[in-house]
């Protein structure tokens, strides 16, 4: 798509008003569309301004992706395949609207912060509008998720340490060089750009799918799909994941008073959600409208990334998520929607993951015969 061509948010967003008729610019568009759904004040409008937002999306080529009705180890799901988006996840949704806005306000540099997914939706939306990009990104990002992220106008510097070092070294540049900051997660854009796959599964058969399952490391895509199916699809409930190794969002979420707090990360397969405390902006929409948060460790992980490969999904560890949580009967629905978040993963590291779901399976099966054998039930 040429730059000449791309549509601008302005098209599609503008021109809608509240019911006072006083128009309003986007940026303040998108942080009453939280504002009203939370509140649950205007659903009616929070819809129309997220359907407005997700046909810019697809005007940019972004999102319309698949979905595909699967049977995994004897649970029905509903796969909504993100992994076969733009850049191979949900991120250039959120953004692709961040950087149209960024665009419109005439910023004339960016900088961002990612693991990979975002920084590479970053780098597609800079290139459609020819606009110079840095990304800051943590030493260990994997090899596959780096190659996104290379274009013409892009920088790439790379922290020691993770996520939160290279998010806070961005932050430092952008209060150095005045850049305008494209948050991975923590902004009205971002979440109203992932609200985008809210309303695609919202426009399904009203009895296709009885419940959304999400990942949640940030909360941008959670707080997202919960917006859209507040202002839509009331009846169905949301439901976010979390790895053991990243789980700040479901400790806030089962306190007492639901409050934001963060969490030291460790490694893991799910690299993708490796955040040490969910966004502020987000937190608002999780905190008022998921279900509830489950917790699924490595292994679960790995499990459901070989029963996604058996399907013929390939999915990396973060995307695989919402199918640990079913596979191990943690989410009260028939027909879940399993939002695939991505499929960024290099082949080695994919093998690797796909042998030790094969080993812990192996071990599992042992366990269970020799249990038999005690019981006298082989």
């Amino acid at each position: 798509m040429s730059t000449s061509t791309i549509p601008s948010p302005a098209v599609d967003t503008r021109s809608l008003t509240p019911r006072t008729g006083t128009p309003v610019n986007l940026g303040s568009l998108l942080k009453l569309t939280l504002g009203f759904v939370v509140a649950m004040v205007d659903r009616n409008f929070t819809a129309q301004v997220l359907r407005a937002i997700t046909k810019f999306l697809h005007d940019c080529e972004v999102g319309a992706t698949p979905v595909r009705e699967l049977n995994l180890c004897g649970h029905t799901v509903i796969a909504k395949l993100e992994n076969e988006n733009t850049t191979g996840s949900y991120k250039s949704r959120g953004a692709s609207l961040s950087v149209a806005v960024a665009q419109a306000s005439h910023a004339t540099e960016m900088v961002t912060a990612s693991t990979g997914n975002h920084g590479a939706g970053v780098n597609r939306a800079a290139g459609l509008f020819d606009a110079p990009v840095t990304i800051f990104v943590p030493k260990a990002i994997p090899s596959a998720k780096l190659e996104r992220l290379r274009g013409p106008r892009t920088t790439i510097r790379t922290v020691k340490g993770d996520f939160q070092s290279a998010k806070v070294a961005a932050e430092a540049e952008v209060q150095k060089s005045g850049a305008t900051f494209i948050a991975p997660y923590d902004s009205y854009e971002a979440v109203c750009g992932q609200a985008s796959i809210g309303i695609e599964l919202a426009a399904l058969p009203s009895d296709s799918f009885d419940a959304v399952v999400l990942p949640i490391g940030g909360g941008g895509l959670c707080a997202g799909v919960a917006l859209a199916l507040a202002a839509t699809r009331r009846d169905v409930p949301v439901y976010g994941v979390c790895v053991t190794s990243a789980r700040a969002a479901y400790d806030g979420f089962h306190s007492p008073s639901r409050e934001r707090v963060g969490r030291p990360t460790r490694p893991s397969i799910a690299d993708g959600v490796l955040v040490e405390s969910p966004g502020a902006i987000p937190w608002q929409v999780i905190s008022a409208l998921v279900k509830d948060i489950v917790l699924v460790d490595d292994d679960d992980v790995a499990a459901a990334m070989a029963a996604l490969h058996g399907a013929g999904v390939r999915a990396e560890g973060a995307g695989a998520l919402p199918i640990a949580a079913v596979l191990t009967g943690q989410i009260p629905a028939k027909r879940p929607v399993c939002v695939i978040s991505g499929g960024n993963i290099g082949d080695n590291d994919f093998e690797q993951i796909l042998k030790r779901s094969q080993h812990s399976s192996d071990a599992q099966s042992s366990v269970s015969s020799c249990h038999a054998c005690e019981s006298g039930e082989e």
